[in-house]
């Protein structure tokens, strides 16, 4: 007999960012939430979706294995203010992100209650979501100045 590989799991479908553009109209509005939410659809035997963000030149900026749920949900400010240099800093603030979910059935190997190996993986689906938040300006000010006379 022979032992053939794994077929890999269907690509996500379904996939949209909510914001599609975090910029600052959608900021300014006190109900909305500074988060990216991505979502997507289920994928019949998944049991973990692999999530990755990357700049628009390719640099992984988020990456997350998501149990349980199709959706993700990123604190984009949060994510800003964890940045090292400013250029980074910058390059968050406004641009194009692309976003990849892989559907994954891992098993328990060693019978122990934790799924811990990945049996079976998945064709990876892709898009993509905006952002152009305004940056901050430094406000020169001369002090204050007695409004009432000297």
């Amino acid at each position: 007999f022979s032992v053939t590989p794994v077929e890999p799991l269907p690509k996500a479908s379904g996939l949209s960012a909510v914001p599609a553009v975090l910029n600052g109209d959608y900021l300014r509005k006190k109900t909305n939430p500074r988060t990216i939410t991505l979502n997507w659809s289920p994928v019949k035997n998944a049991t973990d979706y692999h999530v990755e963000v990357k700049t628009g030149k390719g640099k992984t900026i988020f990456k997350e294995i998501i149990s349980g749920k199709t959706s993700c949900e990123i604190n984009w400010l949060e994510l800003i203010q964890k940045r090292e240099t400013e250029k980074l800093r910058k390059e968050l603030y406004s641009g194009k992100f692309n976003w990849t979910v892989e559907a994954v059935r891992r098993v328990d190997a060693d019978k122990d209650g934790k799924l811990d190996t990945e049996l079976q993986p998945g064709i990876p689906a892709s898009e993509m979501f905006v952002t152009d938040i305004p940056l901050l300006k430094k406000v020169n000010s001369k002090g204050a100045k007695n409004p009432y006379g000297k």
